[in-house]
């Protein structure tokens, strides 16, 4: 299973050639099973939304690592395809949605 890290390269483990740097920030809930390509991420402040191999999109705060919830249920949501393709849409800085493509549409997750 792939996981999603945050690392800052400027600060490595080691010097010797292979090794690894510690992640900063984890993202534990994350799930991805999927191969060559990868689905899509996006960035916007303190959000990052990332596809998952089972068609959905999760959405995690950037500080803390953990899944955005509304009550016990997370922010995400189940697509009919594969979400390659993931676009937060911010008109004044703050982010207003998230645009995604499941293969067929592009599709628009809205809040305000």
């Amino acid at each position: 299973m792939e996981q999603l890290r945050v690392y800052d390269l400027r600060f490595p483990a080691e010097r010797t050639p292979g090794a690894l740097t510690t992640p900063y920030m984890t993202f534990p809930t994350y799930k991805n099973w999927a191969n060559i390509p990868p689905p899509g991420l996006d960035v916007c402040q303190n959000l990052i939304a990332a596809g998952t191999s089972d068609a959905c999109i999760q959405i995690f705060d950037f500080k803390s690592g953990e899944e955005l919830k509304v009550g016990e249920d997370p922010v995400g949501l189940r697509c009919h395809g594969l979400p390659y393709c993931l676009r937060f849409q911010s008109g004044t800085g703050t982010p207003e949605g998230l645009l995604y493509s499941d293969g067929r549409l592009v599709n628009k997750l809205g809040w305000s």
